[in-house]
């Protein structure tokens, strides 16, 4: 099916061409003050130099020489202090006048271009960092996981969201680039709680905003691809598939034949597979109402995108809004923040940088939370996004388990598959 609307913004705003060109001039800059502050680490043999660019310039200017070895040549240090310094002033020009052409915009427009949070720490807590742990990192901050969060365990009703106007189909119902086909007695429904459905609803209406459409230079609506998820789906995705997905594309990266694979290398596969896997899909509890819910398990929280808008409730490929890699790539980057830590090196990067900040923008003023590693995952009222509005240990989510199961999964046996 061909679609009429644009794959990839490709016909850009005016305020979206002017901002790219501010962002370009500023990201060239940085870079250049990044290798000129591993360069001046050196120089100096100095650990304090300032982690923001934007203040390199000025400290390297007031170094003082004496800490340098006899090996640097004198000549080489003023051009160097002066070239920093140069680079911090073009940075804040650049930064300034950003900020002066955003502002003089629309307020909405001006939100749409807003940088995205740091979701660092929430990364942490996610998957929490503690000794005995397979991933855990001394480097980093000692952190409990996000499960150890009360839950208050609210009683609201899950609901269809096609009921709400909400076009969507259950990602694991059809065919999908994680297990490839539809996982056998996965229902196309897509339930969420009562309150979520409705800040959808506002979400989407918000997308039919002029300055949104102009934005994305389309019309544009929530395509949702999840909700609630039965524990068993989240299981056999924990257990089987998303581990055999990572382990094959691990094998590929190292170059091993999982079929001719030794016992130390698939120790080793497994070993480096674990921790990808607990960053990308919560571990599943023992059945329905059982443990700790995942944040699928809530019925709060939904995988979701933002596509050209479609006459279908259906999937259509090549209509989503470009956010720079695809939802389903498990071992590459797919952090919200990922082109603020990572700067954009092709314009194609840069569109998606600036999707990804519309796209954090939209879903915080409704008041939903993203996923810290997952772009296209937000919730509001579970555990996990409960992590992005305060500290682990003050924070109450509301909603554990929904009071009844709404039979979205019906497991089929092999048998009953090939019949």
């Amino acid at each position: 099916m061909e679609t009429p609307y644009p794959k990839r913004n490709e016909l850009p705003s005016q305020e979206r061409v002017i901002v790219a060109e501010f962002d370009t001039e500023i990201h060239a800059s940085t870079r250049v003050l990044q290798n000129l502050s591993e360069i001046a680490e050196k120089l100096f043999e100095s650990d304090q130099l300032y982690d923001q660019p934007t203040y390199l310039g000025d400290y390297v200017y007031e170094l003082d020489p004496s800490p340098l070895g006899s090996d640097v040549l004198p000549g080489a240090i003023e051009p160097f202090k002066a070239g920093a310094y140069k680079s911090t002033q073009g940075l804040v020009q650049s930064q300034k006048s950003r900020d002066t052409a955003v502002n003089d915009m629309p307020e909405l427009t001006s939100s749409l271009f807003k940088p995205v949070r740091d979701f660092t720490d929430a990364r942490i807590v996610k998957q929490g960092n503690l000794p005995g742990q397979p991933w855990y990192d001394a480097s980093l901050p000692e952190a409990k996981d996000y499960h150890s969060i009360e839950i208050e365990g609210l009683d609201e009703p899950l609901v269809s969201l096609l009921d709400y106007g909400i076009n969507c189909r259950s990602y694991y119902s059809r065919p999908n680039r994680v297990t490839g086909e539809a996982v056998p007695g996965v229902k196309p429904d897509v339930f969420v709680r009562e309150s979520i459905a409705k800040r959808l609803v506002v979400l989407n209406n918000l997308l039919q905003h002029p300055e949104v459409i102009k934005f994305f230079g389309n019309e544009v609506e929530l395509y949702v691809d999840e909700g609630y998820r039965d524990p068993e789906v989240q299981r056999y995705l924990h257990d089987d598939y998303i581990p055999k997905l990572i382990t094959g594309q691990l094998a590929k990266k190292h170059g091993i034949n999982l079929e001719t694979a030794s016992k130390h290398e698939l120790a080793k596969l497994e070993k480096e597979m674990i921790p990808i896997r607990d960053r990308k899909i919560s571990k599943p509890p023992a059945g329905f109402g059982e443990g700790d819910p995942g944040p699928h398990q809530t019925g709060s929280a939904v995988d979701m995108t933002i596509r050209y808008k479609q006459d279908t409730t259906d999937l259509v490929p090549g209509v989503n809004i470009w956010f720079g890699k695809g939802a389903a790539d498990l071992v590459k980057v797919t952090e919200p923040d990922h082109f603020e830590h990572h700067l954009p090196n092709t314009p194609e990067e840069l569109v998606a940088q600036q999707n990804l900040r519309a796209w954090h923008y939209l879903l915080e003023v409704v008041g939903l939370r993203q996923n810290p590693t997952e772009f296209w995952h937000a919730g509001g009222g579970d555990q996990l996004s409960a992590v992005l509005d305060g500290d682990i240990d003050d924070v109450i989510a509301l909603f554990g388990w929904p009071i009844e199961n709404p039979n979205t999964y019906t497991p089929i046996s092999d048998n009953e598959v090939k019949a």
